[in-house]
């Protein structure tokens, strides 16, 4: 998919109607910009994730159960939507407005959830009341920042960075055996109750 690896601002009419086999002139009939290709296509790509996000949060099981759940989720859609997210962050740091109006519109409703669930588990004494920025950055960095690291590891061309097969790597720190480990780790590591 070509916005996984240019970006919303990479992306260029011209070569996503060749792609499609459309004309140009039907591109610009049904979304009439780039921008709005571009949303509708995240959009496609986010709602599907965050119907299936919002169902694992339930309300079936404790407040640890159901953010295990959710960042379980969370960490296999960073995984496996990692190169255009990746994109997304380099044109939002480019200064990008379009990729940034993207995102606020679409991309941060599952924080939100994430947010109440760690609320509710401060207010009920199961996880530290820690500031909330700690605890969203501490959760972020553990359950997505691997997965975007080991993106840009993957596309600086490295096959063998700091010595260790790149494959042995990947097997090791995105797997869904490793994505459910790393949260395992970051709910300890927000429990008052430590294992």
């Amino acid at each position: 998919m070509l916005i996984y690896k240019r970006g919303v601002t990479g992306l260029r009419v011209r070569e996503v109607a060749k792609k499609a086999r459309v004309n140009l002139g039907m591109f610009h009939y049904h979304f009439k910009s780039k921008t709005a290709f571009a949303r509708r296509l995240l959009n496609e790509i986010y709602e599907e994730f965050f119907q299936r996000f919002s169902l694992e949060i339930g309300t079936e099981g404790d407040v640890q159960d159901r953010l295990r759940r959710a960042l379980k989720l969370l960490g296999k859609f960073v995984r496996d939507n990692r190169e255009i997210i990746l994109a997304l962050s380099k044109d939002i740091l480019d200064g990008e407005n379009e990729a940034a109006q993207i995102l606020d519109k679409t991309f941060f409703r599952h924080a939100m959830l994430i947010f109440k669930l760690i609320k509710e588990g401060q207010f009920s004494g199961i996880f530290r009341k820690i500031p909330m920025p700690l605890a969203i950055s501490f959760l972020a960095s553990s359950v997505a920042g691997p997965s975007l690291a080991l993106t840009i590891i993957e596309k600086s061309g490295a096959k063998r960075p700091v010595g260790i097969p790149l494959r042995f790597i990947v097997q090791n720190v995105i797997s869904d055996k490793a994505i459910e480990e790393r949260v395992d780790m970051a709910i300890n590591g927000l429990s008052t109750r430590q294992p």
